[in-house]
């Protein structure tokens, strides 16, 4: 699905939503970082990664709660492996990513691609040029 010419798309990995659920950080927050007009999506891949994790107790209850929460927002079909997806869409469609992963951080940075983390369990924070977001 791609974004409007007036949206910048922000691709949502797995480890990013379940990181946020635990710490208690809303993706809501994702707009308080950005000027300009996003649209939040999470990769077809990513919502299959979340229903194959096999987790218990809280941590399976946090991964329940991160199938309904992606369900909220729209999708997007990536080919391959998901961080390759992952990485190539942002390259190619000037999407930010929001990840908690350090190797998928520092390969989207060395590829000149936006990305949206958690800092300090507390807050999201910006890595990336912010000029056109």
């Amino acid at each position: 699905m791609a974004s409007s010419r007036n949206e910048v798309p922000v691709l949502l990995d797995t480890n990013f939503i379940i990181s946020s659920l635990k710490f208690g950080i809303s993706l809501d927050m994702i707009g308080d970082l950005l000027t300009r007009n996003h649209r939040v999506l999470v990769p077809e891949n990513v919502k299959r990664e979340l229903e194959n994790l096999d987790l218990s107790g809280k941590d399976e209850k946090m991964r329940r709660i991160a199938i309904q929460l992606s369900n909220h927002y729209d999708t997007l079909d990536l080919e391959g492996p998901v961080d390759e997806g992952i990485l190539m869409y942002s390259k190619d469609n000037g999407a930010i990513v929001a990840t908690n992963d350090k190797e998928l951080r520092k390969r989207l940075r060395d590829n000149g691609v936006t990305v949206i983390y958690i800092r300090n369990r507390r807050y999201y924070a910006i890595d990336g040029n912010i000029q056109n977001i």
